[in-house]
């Protein structure tokens, strides 16, 4: 959920660059965080101990184990999920963010580029686990070292003292 901040700082410091682009990912981004959160199964597994707290009988307690178990057991990344609609939207949101800082000088050929390969290879991954689960080969995790790169980058870029513009779009 804090990659929605991350979004509106680049937002800030990109929007010059091309505003409609920026604004789409930055919608795109915050539209998939709130079907990810949406549909995130922690808070029904949470909702379902509570009434298993507050079961009078054997049965309702063995019936609502049942259902957490079955949640526990479902796949998270299927066609039909909030989970994967939320991960390819704020995917294909960093994706665009990426392709911005390429026309942008403020970031850097660098950062464009290792946000294109986090946003690619978890877009490939993500794809392929929901789409066709036998033929995933890329691993969801290939991603993140290039994500931490990327948002290093981003950090360094916004926080430099006397960037000028990356100062303000912290403020």
């Amino acid at each position: 959920m804090l990659v929605g901040l991350i979004f509106l700082g680049l937002w800030a410091a990109l929007g010059k660059v091309n505003r409609r682009a920026m604004t789409l990912a930055v919608a795109l981004g915050w539209l998939g965080i709130a079907v990810y959160c949406a549909s995130n199964r922690a808070l029904a597994i949470y909702s379902l101990s509570g009434r298993y707290a507050a079961a009078a009988t054997g049965a309702e307690r063995s019936a609502l184990l049942a259902a957490g178990e079955k949640m526990l057991a479902e796949n998270g990344f299927t066609f039909g999920s909030g989970t994967t609609w939320g991960f390819i939207l704020v995917t294909m949101a960093g994706l665009i963010i990426a392709t911005v800082m390429l026309r942008s000088e403020f970031f850097g050929r660098a950062a464009a580029v290792f946000g294109i390969l986090a946003n690619v290879l978890g877009l490939s991954a993500i794809l392929t686990l929901a789409f066709a689960p036998p033929m995933t080969f890329i691993p969801l995790s290939a991603s993140a070292p290039f994500l931490l790169v990327w948002y290093l980058l981003i950090a360094w870029r916004l926080l430099r003292p006397g960037s000028g513009t990356g100062r303000e779009a912290v403020r």
